[in-house]
């Protein structure tokens, strides 16, 4: 049974007094109806949806707060860690300048012991140390067979640009001794750059089954610039019917400038 909410007109409450039950309900009924009016009623799906937003807003500001929280932690490591290389530059500097006496105007060449502490610094910890006196020692001494046996050692050092300094001073210069020791080894360094810069020492000094063995499979090196420079040292050596042979699927090679020299090469032949 429904009952009304609506009040009950004056004329008829003469009769209700005479059913106290019937006027008890609809006093009841009509307290609930003006509770009801101060009470904004939502359904429970909708109070279901915010409460889910509140708690997802919620998740969503702590991990705001870690994330805030890990970039200012970053931004501290990043800040040390420059600070310790311009120290690091710094005291480069600082050795570079105590140890070899960087002057315009200034020549050491004639100072006593001046060879000696320039042979010294070839071990020095610093790559950069070690470069600089390579550079020293030849243009003291220039590429002299003393010259050699100082620095050729270094050609197993391990940084690629001391190894390539050491190649620029003297590599031109060894005997075909030294370069069946300590050339050809060098075709399988790790840099490509090294390996590059060998295959160009050695394009005239050998044979023809030595280049079949030690040239023709860098033409499948994992650097393109190897790979284009195997094309030509074959190219020089006028090796053409194994270039008709090794070249042709460079032509197709995933690198323009390797594709480009093949496919001049196979035009020749």
């Amino acid at each position: 049974m429904h009952i009304l909410s609506t009040p009950v007109p004056t004329q008829y409450s003469a009769n209700f007094s005479q059913t106290p039950l019937l006027a008890q309900r609809v006093n009841q009924q009509q307290n609930v109806t003006a509770e009801r009016r101060d009470t904004i009623e939502i359904p429970i799906e909708n109070y279901e949806a915010l409460i889910a937003i509140d708690s997802h807003l919620k998740n969503m500001e702590k991990m705001f707060s870690k994330m805030e929280a890990t970039l200012k932690e970053s931004l501290q490591i990043k800040e040390k860690e420059y600070e310790k290389l311009k120290q690091n530059f710094e005291d480069h500097k600082k050795i570079c300048k105590k140890e070899f006496q960087v002057e315009e105007k200034q020549d050491n060449s004639s100072k006593p012991g001046f060879k000696e502490e320039i042979i010294q610094q070839l071990k020095n910890p610093a790559w950069e140390i070690r470069q600089k006196a390579i550079d020293a020692l030849r243009n003291l001494l220039g590429s002299s067979e003393e010259t050699k046996k100082y620095i050729t050692p270094l050609l197993k050092d391990k940084d690629c640009t001391v190894r390539e300094t050491v190649l620029s001073a003297v590599g031109y210069y060894f005997s075909a001794e030294q370069t069946q020791q300590e050339l050809i080894p060098l075709l399988k360094d790790p840099e490509w750059k090294i390996r590059q810069m060998t295959m160009n020492l050695l394009c005239d000094r050998l044979s023809r089954s030595e280049i079949e063995q030690k040239i023709i499979p860098l033409l499948e090196d994992s650097a393109w610039q190897v790979r284009q420079t195997a094309i030509d040292v074959l190219r020089k050596r006028l090796l053409y019917p194994l270039l008709k042979e090794t070249v042709g699927p460079l032509s197709q090679d995933p690198a323009w400038q390797v594709r480009q020299i093949a496919n001049q090469v196979l035009r020749e032949v």
